[in-house]
């Protein structure tokens, strides 16, 4: 989310829920611009299926623009 300067990550194991009762795995809260080599999140392990991702406040009026998402973990 290059062009995101605030955003938080929300994690589910069923799609079909609202977004209200997805778990909030991680957060960016800070005005602080993405790092060249990106951010890695640790998140607690709670098990989820879905990921999402969304932006909270921008730096400019383009949007947000994700290059890679990438979330790993293991098969319960």
């Amino acid at each position: 989310f290059e062009n995101s300067v605030k955003w938080a990550v929300y994690g589910t194991d069923d799609a079909a829920k609202p977004i209200a009762q997805w778990r909030k795995l991680a957060e960016k809260t800070d005005t602080t611009k993405f790092p060249f080599e990106g951010w890695t999140l640790f998140c607690d392990g709670t098990p989820v299926r879905y990921v999402r991702v969304y932006g909270l406040e921008y730096n400019d009026q383009n949007g947000i623009m994700a290059r890679e998402i990438t979330v790993y973990g293991r098969q319960e």
